[in-house]
């Protein structure tokens, strides 16, 4: 498992997040939190990049839409941060 170097928790292992939901870690904005865990490292993505997925996959379920998204390499406690402050009774989801 690739690991990263975290400024604020060390070296941890490797997840990603949408540029959007990493911005959101800090400033606690609802941009939702979509998330794809049977992969590692983890994959997370906010609403507006969940409607990128959505139309890139309308036409061809097996297209790569992460390409069209900027994803940040976060430490897995940070993806964890950010989960548990996006992710909630009323942010939207899917697993």
């Amino acid at each position: 498992m690739s690991r990263v170097n975290c400024s604020q928790h060390g070296l941890a292992s490797m997840a990603f997040v949408c540029v959007h939901a990493a911005v959101a870690i800090d400033t606690g904005e609802p941009v939702g939190f979509y998330f794809d865990e049977s992969e590692v490292p983890p994959l997370a993505w906010c609403h507006a990049c969940e409607q990128v997925r959505l139309q890139a996959t309308e036409s061809n379920p097996s297209v790569n839409w992460a390409a069209a998204v900027e994803f940040k390499p976060v430490c897995e406690q940070c993806y964890w941060l950010a989960k548990t402050r996006l992710f909630g009774p009323d942010r939207t989801c899917i697993q």
